[in-house]
Order: structure tokens, then C-alpha cells, then sequence
């Protein structure tokens, strides 16, 4: 389809610490609008298959994807949703957009945002509410960490500038950078966390790794965003094992024998703890969302 005739615009209420999205027609009034794609394909997925996202140079891909992954992209400064209909949380779409090269992340999720208004009819707005988190923090008093937690002895910082540049070499050569998927039966990839599931003894989570790294993966298992507390800079290798699914489900207790819950194995096995806390956190408010035309 051509470009999307429509806009959102931010406009920030005096005296309120409030950001409302407003979808509008587009004007001639000269002023400046938000990017867009150039063309947009949305189709209902098949019932099975594998589910993935790929950004390329010049827009995206995504396969059997939720919408609510397509407004994490158009809304990355809020990490919270409110609102979203039933059928936005189980029905999956295949979408593929493309426009111009070299736009920056502010960019494509302003494009993203376009897409939502002009395909999905979305109507949203930003707000500060108040949210359940956990709060990662050292457990000891002295600082003492886990047998499981320790500086790595890779040069971690090295490792990935070498591996940027690889990457920055391929785009510029026109080429996609491999992608080389986790080892899921030996050791780790070097300067990387991993989380496997299904293991005999339980799900995993190791690697090398900062703890900007292992707190979506925690966020992930426990249900709720986590926020690094711990004060640890640098890289650490750790090795995690615990229950995912006693972790999600708070009336279900690991039988004798079987891996503990997240929230235990982080304690004994990392000497950190996750501690239960309330803040304030920005909230995207759904007021409209509609299914999309198919094309």
C-alpha cells in the first residue's frame, strides 16, 4: 500500500506530567511529519510455525507476531500496557514494511507508531502509573557474591568491539551479519547469556554477561520487570538453574528433587535477591485498537 495519510503526534499538557498519542489526519499546514513506511503487508498467520522478528536496513520482518510485539517496538520507553483486547493477545500476524535506509531506532519506532495508527486504528496514550516490579540486589551485607556469579576471565569488552566491527563490516559491504544461534548442547558462546529450557535438570540461564544482560532474562521467567539494583559493573560468567514454571506459577512448589524457583535459585546460586517493589513507570493506555485489513 502507498504511505499511510496519518501522524501521531506527542503533545505534552501543561502542568501534567502526562504524553498523549493522537492519531490525526495529516495537513497542509507545513508542518514537519513523522516517517513512514513506505509499504505495509499485514496478513492473518497460518495456525503453526516458527515465530521471529528480523529488522533489516530498510524495515522489518516479523512471523506469527503478537501485536503487542509490534507496540513494544512503536512504544519502547513504555514497558507497560493497559487495555490491549483479548484477541490482540492470542491472534498472530505476519507483517513485513519497508522504506528508506539509515533511520535511526527514535525513527522506525516513530514508523512503527504510523503503521499502528494506519493499519490497526490504535489510539493510545502515555501515562506515569504506579507498577509492581522486582528490584535485584546483592543479598549479603558484606557484598559476598554466589558460587555461580564471577568475574569472567574473557575480555569480554575486546570480544564484542571485534564483533561490532564484523558486523559494521557487513553492512557496509551491503550483507546482513550472521546471526550464530545459542549452543544448546555444549558450552556457551563466549562474551554472551543464553536461556535454555527443557533441560533435565532445568531451565538455564549462563553465560558471560553484565547486569543489563540478565534482567530482561529474569523479567522474562518472573512475570514482572526486573530493575538492577546491585550496584556490579563489568562482566560476570553465572549459571542459573531453577523451574520456570514454579516461578510463574506462585501455587505450584518444586517437588523434592526437582529445580527450585527462580526467585530461590538467584539467592543460592548467584547471592542476589529479587525483592518485591512499586514504582512509578510509564504505561501505554490503549483507548482504540482494531483489527487490520488484510493485504
Amino acid at each position: 500500500m502507498t504511505k499511510p495519510q496519518r501522524r501521531i503526534a506527542l503533545i505534552a499538557l501543561a502542568g501534567l506530567a502526562l504524553s498523549v498519542t493522537v492519531v490525526a489526519q495529516s495537513s497542509n499546514s507545513g508542518e514537519k511529519q513523522e516517517p513512514t513506511f513506505d509499504v505495509v503487508s499485514i496478513r492473518r498467520s497460518a495456525d503453526d510455525g516458527p515465530i521471529g522478528t528480523e529488522s533489516r536496513p530498510d524495515g522489518l520482518v516479523m512471523t506469527r507476531v503478537l501485536v503487542n510485539r509490534l507496540l513494544q517496538q512503536a512504544f519502547p520507553s513504555a514497558p507497560y500496557r493497559v487495555g490491549l483486547p483479548d484477541w490482540a493477545q492470542t491472534e498472530r500476524y505476519d507483517v513485513t514494511a519497508k522504506g528508506r535506509l539509515g533511520v535511526s531506532a527514535d525513527e522506525r519506532a516513530a514508523m512503527v507508531r504510523a503503521l499502528l495508527a494506519d493499519r490497526f486504528n490504535l489510539l493510545a496514550h502515555v501515562e506515569d502509573r504506579e507498577q509492581q516490579v522486582y528490584e535485584l540486589a546483592v543479598a549479603r551485607a558484606d557484598g559476598k557474591l554466589g558460587q555461580h556469579l564471577q568475574p569472567t576471565p574473557i575480555d569480554c569488552d575486546a570480544f564484542q568491539a571485534d564483533r561490532q566491527a564484523a558486523a559494521d563490516a557487513a553492512r557496509a559491504a551491503g550483507r546482513f551479519p550472521q546471526v550464530t544461534p545459542p549452543n544448546r548442547d555444549g558450552p556457551p558462546l563466549p562474551c554472551m547469556l543464553r536461556f535454555l529450557t527443557g533441560r533435565p535438570e532445568g531451565d538455564r540461564i549462563d553465560g558471560d554477561g553484565k547486569m543489563d544482560a540478565l534482567v530482561p532474562l529474569l523479567a522474562a521467567n518472573t512475570g514482572r520487570e526486573v530493575l538492577d539494583k546491585t550496584g556490579l559493573s563489568g562482566f560476570f560468567r553465572l549459571e542459573l538453574v531453577f523451574s520456570r514454571s514454579a516461578s510463574l506459577t506462585p501455587t505450584l512448589t518444586p517437588a523434592p528433587g526437582d529445580a527450585p524457583t527462580i526467585y530461590s535459585a538467584v539467592q543460592e546460586q548467584l547471592g542476589l535477591k529479587l525483592v518485591s517493589a512499586t514504582v512509578s513507570r510509564p504505561t501505554l493506555v490503549i483507548d482504540r485498537l482494531e483489527r487490520p485489513t488484510p493485504n
